[in-house]
């Protein structure tokens, strides 16, 4: 919902939402990015911050519970802004164990 929210803020032109996903032998990663205002340095150290929010009106726990379920289940969330515009999140999660 954080990047649709963040695309109804970009030009018409460049609104866009982009869900990739692939594995390598241990891991699977999934990378939404989206092309919205992306976010001030400071906002950005503080995203798995527990009620700060970049948006009026958030509570600030959609990321801190995200980053809690995927780090319960040994992975990993990343963020970083894209160049010119926009923010995209990486999610690392280990493949399951076929054994």
């Amino acid at each position: 919902m954080n990047a649709f929210e963040a695309i109804d803020l970009a030009e018409a032109s460049n609104r866009k939402v982009i869900v990739k996903s692939w594995r390598s032998d241990t891991d699977v990663y999934i990378e939404i990015t989206d092309h919205g205002p992306g976010v001030s340095p400071e906002e950005l150290n503080s995203l798995f911050v527990a009620y700060k929010s970049t948006k009026p009106g958030g509570l600030g726990l959609g990321l801190v519970i995200s980053n809690l379920i995927i780090s319960q289940h040994n992975g990993r969330i990343v963020a970083k802004n894209r160049v010119p515009s926009g923010l995209s999140f990486l999610i690392t999660l280990p493949c399951a164990d076929r054994t």
